[in-house]
């Protein structure tokens, strides 16, 4: 396994930028080549730089897996054609363009903001068969920042009460469920870690205890 504790562009906030998949990895176009050499080394897969919307924020307008993903009606026509050459791409026409935040495609299940449109949960369902559940954290709808899932186990962030960890438990059939936290005591997980089977990059703030509830949780 390997790790690397850093930051983008000077921010621990490593996950705005990117997203990772077992086959791939997106990145913000501006991302030095440095960095994304060294997560290529890390996760063993090909980074590719991308932009949404014109923005570098690809780990929050984007979310899927290594088949399918889910991107903004934001997006223009050239970013398409470039995530076009990597996967399969479905555009959501939906008003939460950050779909990060508000989509979680967990191994067992889909897990999204209860604002999301019925049309657009209708149609997860179908692409990914997979059940498709509404989820809150305290009242939040960005499930996707406050989550991050992997192959059934679960780190949530610790704002998350005992009927929220129940519930997160039993969407994902979660094998194993921890609440904690990243860059020194942030409940938005999914900004302060990126992982996949061969390793994971965290914020640079994140302490120790984080890290070891980490690799608790994951590995």
């Amino acid at each position: 396994m390997k790790v690397w504790k850093g930051n983008i562009k000077g921010n621990p906030s490593i996950g705005l930028f990117i997203f990772l998949t077992e086959d791939f990895g997106l990145i913000g176009f501006d991302v030095e080549d440095k960095i994304v050499k060294r997560l290529e080394e890390i996760f063993e897969v090909p980074f590719y730089k991308v932009s949404i919307g014109g923005t570098n924020l690809i780990g929050v307008f984007v979310t899927g897996n290594s088949k399918k993903l889910l991107v903004p009606s934001i997006i223009y026509p050239h970013e398409l054609k470039e995530l076009e050459r990597i996967t399969d791409v479905i555009v959501l026409e939906t008003k939460l363009n950050a779909l990060g935040n508000n989509i979680v495609i967990g191994k067992e299940a889909i897990a999204v903001n209860p604002r999301l449109e019925q049309e657009i949960k209708e149609l997860l369902a179908k692409e990914f068969q997979k059940p498709v559940y509404d989820l809150t954290i305290r009242k939040h709808g960005i499930i996707g920042a406050l989550i991050v899932e992997f192959n059934r186990r679960v780190l949530v962030g610790n704002i998350a009460k005992e009927s929220d960890i129940q519930k997160i438990k039993e969407i994902f059939k979660a094998e194993r469920i921890n609440v904690g936290s990243v860059n020194f005591g942030s409940p938005f997980i999914r900004s302060g870690l990126v992982l996949n089977s061969k390793g994971y990059i965290i914020g640079d703030k994140t302490t120790g205890h984080e890290i070891a509830l980490i690799e608790e949780t994951f590995y």
